[in-house]
């Protein structure tokens, strides 16, 4: 595989479970630098067995080729500095229940207002935001498949 095809392509990762890290591995995989955004206390993935050598397996296939930084989004200041990091980066990717990035003012209209250079920001529109969807979370394969469609 070319590992330098998206290289000097920047990618801010809110995703968990499996279709948003897996996404964004392929991403780190063709050469994008992605930095994988968790809470404090870690994704939730990072426990998740198998375990080997004291370490999510699981975790490790998904997110291995990526940077990472824990940051509490609830924190005085934390949702500016993550809004800092997405001006400097060209992709964000995330997988949250519906409204979760609204609420913290981290969606994607929000942060195109942000940021002056709106063109540089691009996303992955989550099944869930159709219509009839609307209250699924977007985790699964038939997800992803829907996501490509709307793409």
């Amino acid at each position: 595989m070319n590992n330098e095809i998206l290289s000097g392509v920047r990618v801010l990762d809110f995703t968990t479970i499996v279709s948003g890290p897996y996404c964004t591995r392929l991403l780190a995989d063709l050469g994008a630098e992605v930095i994988k955004v968790e809470p404090p206390e870690g994704d939730f993935i990072r426990t998740q067995p198998p375990i080997r050598a004291g370490k999510s397996a699981y975790f490790a296939h998904l997110n291995c080729g990526k940077k990472s930084i824990a940051i509490d989004l609830r924190q005085a200041g934390a949702v500016e500095l993550v809004r800092e990091l997405a001006a400097k980066s060209d992709v964000v990717v995330e997988n949250s229940r519906p409204g979760v990035m609204r609420r913290l003012g981290l969606d994607y209209a929000t942060l195109c207002e942000a940021i002056l250079d709106g063109a540089r920001l691009h996303a992955l529109i989550p099944a869930s935001a159709e219509p009839s969807r609307a209250s699924r979370v977007v985790y699964d394969e038939r997800d992803l498949r829907l996501v490509k469609a709307a793409v």
